[in-house]
């Protein structure tokens, strides 16, 4: 009985090892055609060559304006900008080389223990869990909280407090896109270096 349990794990983690990362069914590495249908609103600035799309859950949004249907409209973008249940005021599609490398979702703080709740149920618990502090212009510090899954297919970053005090940052990237913004932050830092 026991050989058929430890099995049963193996095949399921298996299974769940090989799973893309993926938002909603929308993988990691996904064709920019295949985030337009994914979500219909994104607007992708410089049409097919565009590095990044965005939608944003905007009630002005031209898109939505003088339809008939305008309540049908505001409920489909609400379904289609949430992330476990919660609105998401934006979320960011970048690629390289005409794939999806990096999704990024900008969440109400408010919610960050619901989401994160969401992302250990499906991910497992994640690989650091770090607190922080951040302080505000005016010195009103508040608690802060960056939560990190490395898994096979990318990584996860969740981060409470994000630029400002009112939008939390929830991301998902393949390896290969931190590894570019590693080595762009390290030539930054060079090139700074011999500014002097």
């Amino acid at each position: 009985m026991r050989v058929i349990f430890y099995f049963a794990i193996l095949i399921y983690g298996t299974a769940f090892a090989s799973e893309p990362l993926s938002l909603k069914g929308l993988p990691l590495g996904a064709t920019m055609a295949e985030v337009k249908k994914h979500y219909p609103s994104a607007d992708c600035p410089g049409g097919d060559k565009a590095s990044f799309c965005m939608a944003s859950f905007d009630l002005s949004s031209s898109r939505l304006l003088g339809r008939p249907n305008f309540a049908e409209s505001v409920d489909a973008l609400r379904n289609e900008l949430t992330v476990a249940g919660v609105n998401m005021r934006t979320i960011i599609f970048n690629f390289h080389d005409g794939a999806l490398e990096r999704i990024t979702m900008v969440p109400s703080p408010a919610a960050f223990d619901r989401v994160a709740t969401a992302l250990a149920d499906r991910y497992g618990a994640p690989v650091s869990d770090t607190p922080s502090i951040v302080r505000t212009k005016a010195g009103v510090e508040h608690n802060n909280r960056t939560m990190l899954w490395k898994l096979p297919g990318g990584v996860i970053r969740y981060t409470k407090i994000a630029g400002n005090i009112n939008d939390s940052s929830l991301s998902y990237s393949t390896h290969e896109s931190l590894e570019r913004m590693t080595q762009r932050a390290v030539e930054s830092r060079k090139k700074a270096a011999s500014d002097l």
